[in-house]
C-alpha cells in the first residue's frame, strides 16, 4: 500500500500484468532465466549441492552486474550505475578451497588461525567474501583469505585417471566372498579361537564368485604360521576350548555400597544477616550501635553544615551501608555502619567534579611502598573510619 500510495500522490499509474501470463512480462522472464541458468551451472561446475543455491544464484547476480553487455555498448551494469570500472580482481572462482582468517571467530589463542573452506561468493554489504565450512555447516564472512582456485572440494577425492569408466558403483567395488555354508557350531568354533588369537592353518578357498579369480590366486592356499593346533574346521575335537560366559559383579550378587547423603541447608538467622534498609538495621541493637557511633563521628569533625535551599543547587542523597567484619576465624570481629553518598545524583555545571567519598586506587598503594621500599622508610597503617572530608 505504501507504494501504491506514492504512486498515486505523485500521479503515477501502476500497471500489473494478468496472472499465469508470462509472456506479458517476457523481459523479467528472461532475466530469470539468466540468473538460474547461471547459478545452476556454478553449482554443476563445483559439484555443490542443490541445497546451497541461494549462494550460487547471489554469486551469478554479481557476475551479471559486472559482465560487459551489447546492449550498454560493452558496458557493465556495475559501471553505468557507478560510473566507475568494475574491479576483477577480486572475483574468484566460486566453490574452490579457500582458507580464510578467523581469529575473529576463535574463543581461545589455541584454535586454528584458519581451516579449508569452500568459496560460496561475495558479501552484499562488505567488501569481503563468504567461506563455508562443510565440517562445521557455518558461513564466515572474511576479507583476508587465501584462494586455491584449482580444488573444489565437493568434487570426488578420486583424481580423474582413478576413476572407474563404468558410472555404477557396483562394477568397480570390490567384491564380496561367498563361502560354502557351514553349521553354526563350526562358525561359533572359529570365532572363539580368532578371539583367543590362536594361529592355524586354514585349507585352500574354493568356492568363490567368478569376480574374486582376478585378484585372488585359487591354487594357492592360505597359510598363517601356527603355534598350537588347536581347533580346526575339518574336525572338531571333544576337548576344544569352551565358550566362558561374561563374569559380572551383578551376578556374583557384589554391589557397591551405597552412599547416603544427608543434605542439609544452614540457613543464618536474623541477626546474622546484614540488614539492606534503615529501618531493619534499627530492630538490631548491635547495628543501631554501629549507626551511632557513625552519626557522632561526623557530627563530631563537622562534616556538613546546613545551609539555605534554593533551586538552583542540586541535591545529593545518601544511604546506609552495613557490613560485617570477620575474624581470620569467621567469627565477627565487628558491625560495621557506613553514611554514604550517592554519587549518581551528581550533575554536570553544578557539582559533577565534586568528591564526596574519596576511595584510594591500588594503583597509588602499590607506588607508596615502592617509595618506601628504595628509601627505607618504616609504614604504618591507618584506618580511616569516616569517608567524608570535612567541611
Amino acid at each position: 500500500m505504501a507504494l501504491t500510495n506514492l504512486l498515486a500522490f505523485h500521479g503515477i499509474s501502476h500497471l500489473t500484468t494478468p496472472p499465469h501470463t508470462l509472456e506479458h512480462n517476457g523481459f523479467s522472464e528472461r532475466k530469470h532465466l539468466h540468473i538460474v541458468e547461471i547459478g545452476l551451472t556454478l553449482l554443476s561446475h563445483a559439484s555443490i549441492p542443490l541445497c546451497h543455491w541461494t549462494h550460487a544464484f547471489a554469486t551469478a547476480v554479481c557476475l551479471i552486474n559486472r559482465m560487459p553487455t551489447p546492449t550498454l555498448n560493452l558496458s557493465s551494469p556495475y559501471q553505468k550505475i557507478f560510473a566507475s570500472p568494475s574491479n576483477y580482481s577480486k572475483l574468484k572462482v566460486f566453490g574452490c578451497l579457500c582458507y580464510p582468517w578467523l581469529r575473529p571467530y576463535t574463543h581461545h589463542k589455541l584454535e586454528p588461525r584458519s581451516k579449508p573452506c569452500v568459496f560460496f561468493g561475495y558479501s552484499l554489504t562488505q567488501s569481503a567474501y563468504l567461506c563455508y565450512d562443510p565440517s562445521t555447516s557455518k558461513l564466515f564472512v572474511s576479507r583476508h583469505v587465501r584462494f586455491i582456485e584449482s580444488i573444489f572440494p565437493f568434487t570426488s577425492p578420486l583424481p580423474q585417471a582413478a576413476r572407474p569408466e563404468s558410472t555404477t558403483i557396483s562394477t568397480w567395488l570390490p567384491p564380496p566372498i561367498t563361502l560354502r555354508t557351514v553349521p553354526s557350531t563350526v562358525m561359533l568354533l572359529s570365532e572363539v579361537c580368532s578371539q583367543q588369537q590362536l594361529h592355524y592353518e586354514a585349507p585352500a578357498v574354493t568356492h568363490i564368485t567368478p569376480h574374486v579369480s582376478q585378484h585372488v590366486p585359487l591354487t594357492t592356499p592360505i597359510t598363517h604360521t601356527h603355534t598350537h593346533q588347536i581347533c580346526t574346521t575339518d574336525n572338531l575335537p571333544p576337548t576344544c576350548p569352551p565358550t566362558y560366559p561374561m563374569q559380572i559383579r551383578a551376578k556374583n550378587n557384589i554391589y557397591k555400597p551405597i552412599n547416603k547423603l544427608n543434605l542439609s541447608t544452614m540457613l543464618s538467622t536474623n541477626s546474622d544477616l546484614e540488614p539492606t534498609a534503615y529501618a531493619q538495621a534499627l530492630k538490631n541493637p548491635k547495628w543501631h550501635q554501629a549507626m551511632s557511633e557513625e552519626f557522632n563521628a561526623l557530627i563530631r569533625i563537622g562534616t556538613w553544615k546546613l545551609i539555605p535551599f534554593t533551586s538552583c543547587q542540586n541535591v545529593v542523597g545518601c544511604k546506609w551501608i552495613f557490613h560485617t567484619k570477620h575474624n581470620s576465624d569467621d567469627s565477627d570481629d565487628r558491625h560495621k555502619a557506613r553514611l554514604v553518598a550517592k554519587g549518581f545524583h551528581q550533575r554536570p555545571s553544578v557539582d559533577y567534579y565534586d568528591t564526596f567519598s574519596p576511595v584510594i586506587k591500588p594503583t597509588t598503594i602499590r607506588l607508596v611502598l615502592s617509595i618506601a621500599v628504595s628509601y627505607g622508610w618504616t609504614l604504618r597503617q591507618l584506618d580511616v573510619n569516616n569517608a567524608f572530608l570535612p567541611m
